[in-house]
């Protein structure tokens, strides 16, 4: 463990034995440098950043269940309640920079976030898989739902700024997603069946209305937005394999590649710009 006043950073390292039970950071600027290797399964980590605040919990048991986010000015507020899985935890912030690793157990293997400007809130949800992934960005926001398993039941994320409120109720999948952005509003539903059945999405300014309904997954998805555009293809195998979004302002790649379900999930945004490689075990 480190410690440098100046800059305000902060290195901890944490390697816990059956189960990491508590672990606390608080960041002076914002940097903030944390791993956490747990044993059988991390059970609290809480990060607080001075300036743009982030809290982030897991609470173990054996499926993740809820999932909550809140921004003030950037804050983020990361619950995290988790199963079998999270193993390691590596965050470090730039100037409001976060590189977030979770390295999991049976399934969650990688995940970093690199926030430039604006920060973005990720939850990534374990069962006995990674079941969800949620990115939100602060100036042109951009919700990303990935909808698992048997496992979450409710995610709710609120923005001061460009508020967002996020709900996720999940039967066998995720049945309901509803978000609504302020600037460039979107109200994005996912009703799912056995994966995903229909994605509905509208923009406030360059307003779009897409429907999609599939088969047993979702095959083909795609947007263009005019003044922060945005390309989504989302082609599906078993479950989703493939999803690149292109944003023209904010400008964000995604790439969503599946094997039996979501594997890897890259975010590249141009402004505020996020690096996001999500690597999954079976499923996400």
């Amino acid at each position: 463990m480190f410690i440098s006043v100046s800059r305000g950073w902060y290195c901890n390292r944490v390697n816990g034995g059956l189960v990491m039970r508590s672990v606390k950071v608080d960041l002076h600027r914002d940097q903030e440098n944390l791993e956490v290797n747990g044993g059988l399964v991390m059970r609290s980590v809480k990060v607080d950043l001075h300036r743009d605040q982030e809290n982030l919990e897991v609470n173990g048991g054996l499926v993740m269940r809820s999932v909550k986010v809140d921004l003030h000015r950037d804050q983020e507020n990361l619950e995290v309640n988790g199963g079998l899985v999270m193993r390691s935890v590596k965050v470090d912030l730039h100037r409001d920079q976060e590189n977030l690793e979770v390295n999991g157990g049976l399934v969650m293997r990688s995940v970093k976030v690199d926030l430039h400007r604006d920060q973005e809130n990720l939850e990534v949800n374990g069962g006995l898989v990674m079941r969800s992934v949620k990115v939100d960005l602060h100036r042109d926001q951009e919700n990303l739902e990935v909808n698992g398993g048997l496992v979450m039941r409710s995610v709710k994320v609120d923005l001061h700024r460009d508020q967002e409120n996020l709900e996720v109720n999940g039967g066998l999948v995720m049945r309901s997603v509803k978000v609504d952005l302020h600037r460039d509003q979107e109200n994005l539903e996912v009703n799912g069946g056995l994966v995903m059945r229909s994605v509905k999405v509208d923009l406030h300014r360059d307003q779009e209305n897409l429907e999609v309904n599939g088969g047993l997954v979702m095959r083909s998805v795609k947007v263009d937005l005019h003044r922060d555009q945005e390309n989504l293809e989302v082609n599906g195998g078993l479950v989703m394999r493939s999803v690149k979004v292109d944003l023209h302002r904010d400008q964000e790649n995604l790439e969503v590649n599946g094997g039996l379900v979501m594997r890897s999930v890259k975010v590249d945004l141009h402004r505020d710009q996020e690096n996001l490689e999500v690597n999954g075990g079976l499923v996400m």
